[in-house]
C-alpha cells in the first residue's frame, strides 16, 4: 500500500515500472502488475516480491537481492517506458564474475 488519498492509504493495483538504484541498464527497470493482497493489507510502504517464477525480480534488476537494495516505483502512466526492455541475465553472470572478487 502506498499513497494518500484524502488521508486514507490507497493500495496500488496497476501497471507500475519497479527499478533499483542504481539503474544502469534499460532492462534494469521491470514492469510490472502491482496486485492487492488481502493478508499482505498490514504492510505500508515497502515492495513485496513474489516468491514464484524462473528468475526473481529482484535479480533482473542489476542483479540485485534483498539485503538493503532501493528500489523505486513509478505509478504515473506518463512515467512508463514505452517498451519492457529485456533484463541483462545477471543472475547467469554470477558464477562467472566470482572469479574477478
Amino acid at each position: 500500500r502506498s499513497g494518500f488519498t484524502d488521508g486514507e492509504l490507497e493500495v496500488v493495483t496497476q501497471k507500475v515500472a519497479v527499478g533499483r538504484h542504481p539503474c544502469l541498464h534499460p532492462g534494469d527497470v521491470r514492469v510490472l502488475d502491482a496486485v492487492d493482497v488481502p493478508e499482505l493489507r498490514h504492510l505500508v510502504d515497502v515492495l513485496v516480491f513474489p516468491r514464484r517464477g524462473t528468475v526473481p525480480h529482484t535479480a533482473e534488476m542489476g542483479g540485485g537481492d534483498l539485503d538493503g537494495d532501493l528500489y523505486f516505483v513509478l505509478c504515473d502512466p506518463m512515467l512508463m517506458p514505452v517498451f519492457d526492455a529485456e533484463p541483462l541475465p545477471y543472475w547467469a553472470m554470477a558464477d562467472e564474475m566470482q572469479q574477478y572478487v
